[in-house]
C-alpha cells in the first residue's frame, strides 16, 4: 500500500537555506524510506502477533503420565466381555465439542492416537469401505456397558476416529466436563 507524505512526516528535519531543488529532493526519499521501514516494521510486528494469537487457539495435545488400566477392570474386560490385549487408544483431554449435546461425539483425531494397533484387521477394511460403522459396546468407569457406534471420518487432510450414538448419555451419566480427562482403552 502506498501512502503519501504529509508535512508531519518533515517535523524533524532540519532544512539547511544552502539546499538545491536536488539535496530537497534527497531528504524527501530519505523521509519516505525511513515512514516505509517504520511502516514494514509495524506490520512484521502485527504479523508476528497474529501468528502467536493464532497458536494460542489451536488445542493442545495434552500430555500426561502414561496411565496404567486397573486390574479391576482388566479383570472385567477379559473375563466377562471376552476381551484380550487391553490398549490404551487415547487419553484426551475434553474440549466443548466433546461435551456439547448437540454434537454428541467423542472425537480421537489420529494425531493423538497412543497406538493404532486395537481395530483387527477386518475392522480396519470395515472402516475404509465407509459403508457402515462399528457397532461396539463401550464400558464405563461404573462398570456399565453401553452400545456406541465407531467410525471414521476424514476431514481434509486429517483422519479421526469418532464416538457416536449414546455418547450424550456417556457424558451425563459420567458428569463429563470440559478439561476433564478421559482415557479409551
Amino acid at each position: 500500500m502506498m501512502e503519501l507524505l504529509q508535512l508531519e512526516d518533515f517535523k524533524d528535519t532540519n532544512v539547511d537555506p544552502k539546499w538545491s531543488a536536488f539535496d530537497y529532493l534527497l531528504e524527501v526519499t530519505r523521509v519516505d524510506q525511513e515512514k516505509s521501514q517504520q511502516r514494514n516494521s509495524m506490520q512484521k510486528k502485527n504479523k508476528l502477533k497474529r501468528k502467536h494469537q493464532n497458536s494460542k487457539n489451536k488445542r493442545p495435545i495434552v500430555s500426561y503420565p502414561p496411565p496404567l488400566l486397573p486390574q479391576s477392570l482388566k479383570q472385567h474386560i477379559v473375563e466377562k466381555l471376552g476381551g484380550s490385549d487391553c490398549v490404551l487408544v487415547i487419553q484426551k483431554k475434553l474440549f466443548f465439542s466433546d461435551v456439547n449435546p448437540q454434537a454428541s461425539r467423542f472425537l480421537i483425531p489420529f494425531s493423538q492416537l497412543k497406538s493404532h494397533e486395537f481395530l483387527n484387521e477386518s475392522e480396519v477394511k470395515h472402516l475404509k469401505t465407509k459403508k457402515d460403522v462399528i457397532k461396539a459396546r463401550l464400558l464405563e468407569p461404573s462398570m456399565d456397558e453401553i452400545k456406541i457406534n465407531f467410525n471414521k471420518w476424514v476431514m481434509g487432510n486429517s483422519s479421526m476416529y469418532v464416538i457416536t450414538t449414546s455418547w450424550k448419555s456417556i457424558v451425563k451419566n459420567n458428569q463429563l466436563q470440559v478439561d476433564n480427562a478421559v482415557q479409551l482403552w
